[in-house]
């Protein structure tokens, strides 16, 4: 291990240690360990740096070491610009704003209502709705000119002015502008893809007026929240950044026995267990219900259980308590075998990495037996009291989505259709036949900003295996892409079990004056490798960028330590390799001029749209 990432591993468990999260001596300690290794230049690799621009109306100093560290748990090491105090407005609007001349992964907007609403708490206020044009409009104009992620604190309800109860009866008072105001950023985000909301005004409303903000503060640094709202707000954005940036959990791993449902199957029986409409049952229900909530945006639900397969099945079949059913289930591993293996077993199964799994059981055994083996899984433990298991789900940081995309919501369905594939290619006989038999459709599909930004987006972001480059891409920048003319293409693939989604993309650069172009991302799903698809999608694609007046093509494979399986893939697809390439890379070329090979045999094409541009 090097000195650089020894030192990241400390600034990580710093930031990690238990109570951590809350110590301000830590961060600050943190938040400088990180400012050295970025000034160092040493940054490890798979440390992602994020270079964050902060445009503030009130005194946000306090809070950028709470930020920095929170980011630094996440694997994230953060260098934060501050704008000038009071000076969102110019620097949103101001082409010539360093915002601008210089490069930032995102923008961060943190106003105050009152500076928004001047007024807002006079109880006699009646408001003004060009006020709450004016910011709506900058900061549609701050998305659209950063093209980057912004992220934009909704409206905090301020402290209460004089006669709080005459407010609360007017439809017209500041009360209720703050939440007009917030709606129309939450609107401005449905409509702008790279702008995110911190909401404020709901972690205002979990602490409470008392513990959020600090009049002291206020009135002597212009410094508002609490010590305790500092950490929250700087969590926040770090959580945010972090989804923004990749998608930590994909998959939660589920105990049965006590977590479930109450009771154990084994000796209490079906009419034993505590599951229902009534205390403690109906706290294991809702739990339910939100496990199946979270399968609906994505998230992969799984049973590791030490239990006899055939009484838990019988609970999802015959209790009439169970929210969940057993279609909401991508895999189960219900056994005698230790959960260790289990959980690698099921990692395998799901062609995920153990990093994306949250596991959760009541177990304190099983959860540090976990913990030490696999400590890349995050665990959750059932808590102690019944009635705090509903609440479990929404305290768990990153078990959570900014976008969904209509692949996410089929992702438990498309690991059915997969088992029945695997047990096809059992009866098959050979692999011609199998690929044959599978009468598969791979439809190609130009870029389509509506369509298809959510999805390309994730496919960047969460691809690791078969993805030649594995550069990350938010929706801004693909947006951008787009409009400077890349060429940029997915595919998504069906056959005789059901629909893949979306599995496969590229993107090339425009031809310059001599007809060179570059194929800059091409990855695909691994759920699909193997079966002719990514050799027929690329040989499609090259034709593509040669009937755009490409003449020659370069490529690059950058190794990482997940994508080996796609090494070879250039080579063995008719481009060349080039020498003198560095830090591992291999670079190749492509003469775009010559015949090119068409689509496997055994697939059909389809195509949809116009060509992008």
């Amino acid at each position: 291990m090097s000195d650089a990432e020894k030192r990241w591993s400390q600034i990580a468990a710093d930031a990690r240690a238990e109570g951590s999260a809350s110590n301000l001596a830590v961060h600050s300690r943190t938040a400088r360990a990180v400012a050295e290794l970025l000034e160092g230049g040493a940054l490890p690799a798979g440390v992602r740096r994020v270079r964050v621009a902060l445009l503030r109306s009130f005194t946000f100093e306090p809070a950028v070491s709470s930020l920095v560290t929170a980011l630094a748990a996440h694997g994230i090491a953060a260098e934060i610009r501050l704008g000038l105090l009071g000076n969102v407005a110019a620097e949103s609007l101001d082409p010539q704003s360093f915002v601008y001349r210089e490069h930032f992964d995102v923008c961060v907007v943190a106003v105050l209502a009152e500076h928004v609403l001047p007024g807002v708490a006079d109880p006699n206020w009646s408001g003004d709705a060009s006020a709450t044009d004016a910011y709506i409009s900058q900061i549609e104009a701050l998305g659209r000119r950063f093209g980057r992620v912004v992220i934009v604190f909704n409206l905090a309800p301020p402290a209460d002015g004089p006669a709080p109860l005459h407010a609360a009866q007017r439809v017209g008072s500041g009360r209720y502008a703050v939440a007009a105001v917030n709606r129309r950023l939450a609107e401005l985000a449905g409509r702008q893809k790279n702008l995110l909301i911190a909401d404020a005004e709901a972690l205002a409303a979990r602490s409470g007026a008392a513990h959020f903000w600090s009049p002291r503060d206020m009135a002597t640094a212009m410094q508002p929240f609490s010590t305790e709202a500092i950490v929250s707000l700087g969590a926040l954005l770090a959580d945010l950044c972090a989804l923004a940036f990749s998608t930590p959990v994909k998959c939660i791993a589920l105990d049965c026995d006590n977590t479930l449902w109450g009771g154990i199957i084994g000796e209490d029986g079906l009419a034993g267990l505590k599951l229902g409409e009534t205390y403690p049952g109906v706290c294991y229900q809702q739990f339910q219900h939100q496990l199946a909530q979270l399968s609906t945006l994505g998230f992969l639900l799984v049973l590791c259980s030490k239990n006899n397969a055939a009484d838990v099945i019988s609970v999802f079949e015959q209790h009439a308590g169970m929210a969940l059913k057993l279609s909401d289930i991508a895999a189960m591993r219900v056994d005698w075998s230790d959960k260790v293996a289990n959980l690698r077993s099921l990692a395998e199964e799901l062609n995920i990495g153990l990093d994306s799994f949250v596991f959760i059981d009541d177990s304190d055994f099983e959860l540090n037996f976990v913990r030490e083996q696999l400590p890349q899984v995050r665990c959750l433990r059932v808590p102690p009291n019944t009635w705090e298991l509903p609440g479990l789900l929404a305290r768990a940081r990153l078990v959570d989505r900014l976008r969904v995309s209509e692949e996410d919501r089929g992702k438990t369905q498309m690991y059915a259709q997969e088992r029945a594939r695997r047990a096809f290619s059992a009866k098959a006989g050979d692999l011609e036949h199998y690929l044959h038999g599978l009468q598969m459709t791979l439809n190609i599909e130009p870029f389509d900003p509506v369509q298809h930004v959510t999805r390309a987006a994730q496919l960047t972001q969460k691809t690791n295996q078969f993805n030649l480059t594995t550069r990350r891409y938010s929706e801004a920048d693909l947006m951008q892409r787009h409009a400077a003319g890349w060429l940029i293409h997915l595919g998504s693939l069906r056959d005789r079990f059901g629909d893949y989604g979306r599995i496969v993309m590229s993107m090339i650069s425009p031809p310059d004056d001599a007809g060179a172009c570059r194929l800059d991302v091409f990855l695909m799903s691994c759920r699909a490798i193997g079966r002719g698809v990514e050799e027929s999608f690329l040989r499609l694609v090259l034709s593509e960028a040669a009937g755009r007046g490409g003449r020659t093509l370069t490529a690059e494979y950058i190794p990482t330590a997940r994508n080996s399986v796609c090494a070879a893939f250039l080579g063995s697809s008719g481009l060349a390799e080039q020498s003198g390439a560095a830090g591992g890379r291999v670079e190749y070329v492509y003469d775009l001029t010559g015949a090119i090979p068409g689509p496997a045999a055994w697939l059909t094409i389809t195509h949809q749209g116009a060509v992008n541009g």
